[in-house]
């Protein structure tokens, strides 16, 4: 089957899923002069799409109907099982020749079973989950782990190079999704499973693997466990009102009574972190000076990508803290 190159002027584009990632993602597409039609389970998140030039549909169907080559960036496995196997969904409506590209880490097993229907209507589908979160989303630094038919990935390429700047076509359906679970195998932190990535990317030309010493591999799904028995432990706790508002990276909004601190605390456990919607947040509602307390300066330096108005401060020790003292009075 031959797959169109990917042209600014003439693919139409399809995007469904504008969370935090999707929606940057689908801003340097719209911003590189294509033509997209979108569609978001939150029609209010997909505005300020709309405003940039792209067209709104109400369902994936009706974006696969007007589309040439469709990208999903959503939630969940099951979300995205719903948006390409649903009755309204994208193999419902795509013609024969477009290409699916599916950028939800999700799993192999999914991927390949989308791959398997996509080519018995005439369409490939592509597997693209990537790395680098929030901030590799909004300035286009993601990695990109690619899985499918060699020509349908390279015809995608082009808008690859706009979402970021590591492109790695792995194999076919589902390798890209392979490859993302060693990614989150080692976020996760579980020692036998890190050995076992760490042969598996070697095998695939990795040149370098290092092991890294964490605590437990918070905010992800392994602590589930922990934070279940955490939350049964809290229970018997009284918490008191804040004095002062909370913002919390889990939730990126503000919190201000005992109840509200209490279930922040057990989501901190296994949920993913909102940092680039905290900091956002923050700034929004006037802060204007932020100081990391702890070695190092890594929070400090992604705060700084993500608002360069901010001032920042690092404390770890008393010579730092004069130092933060001094800048805030400054």
């Amino acid at each position: 089957m031959t797959v169109q190159l990917a042209l600014s002027k003439a693919t139409r584009i399809g995007w469904i899923g504008t969370g935090v990632m999707g929606s940057s993602m689908c801003g340097h597409v719209l911003t590189a002069g294509y033509r997209v039609t979108l569609h978001s389970r939150t029609k209010t998140k997909a505005q300020p799409l709309v405003d940039l030039g792209a067209a709104w549909a109400e369902n994936p169907l009706t974006v696969a109907a007007q589309s040439d080559m469709i990208f999903t960036m959503v939630g969940f496995p099951q979300d995205v099982r719903a948006v390409y196997f649903g009755e309204t969904g994208i193999l419902a409506g795509a013609q024969s020749g477009t290409v699916l590209i599916d950028m939800t880490t999700t799993n192999p097993t999914l991927s390949r079973e989308i791959a398997e229907c996509a080519t018995t209507k005439g369409l490939s589908a592509i597997d693209a989950p990537v790395s680098g979160g929030d901030v590799g989303a909004r300035n286009a630094t993601l990695s990109i782990m690619v899985g499918g038919d060699r020509r349908a990935v390279q015809a995608v390429v082009p808008l690859f190079e706009l979402l970021g700047n590591t492109i790695v076509h792995q194999g076919g359906p589902g390798t890209g999704q392979q490859a993302k679970l060693c990614n989150q195998i080692v976020i996760a932190g579980d020692a036998g499973a890190i050995d076992r990535a760490i042969e598996l990317l070697k095998a695939k030309g990795a040149k370098r693997a290092i092991k890294l010493n964490v605590s437990a591999p918070f905010h992800c799904a392994l602590m589930q466990p922990a934070q279940d028995r955490l939350a049964e432990d809290l229970e018997e706790l009284s918490f008191k009102d804040l004095s002062v508002p909370l913002v919390t990276n889990v939730d990126a909004a503000a919190i201000k009574t005992g109840a509200e601190a209490r279930a922040a605390l057990v989501r901190q456990v296994s949920q993913p972190v909102r940092w680039l919607e905290s900091v956002e947040f923050l700034a929004k509602h006037g802060v204007q000076s932020l100081i990391e307390i702890g070695p190092g300066k890594v929070l400090s330096g992604l705060a700084r990508q993500i608002n360069r108005d901010l001032r920042l401060s690092n404390v770890e020790d008393e010579a730092s803290l004069r130092g933060a003292r001094e800048a805030l009075a400054g």
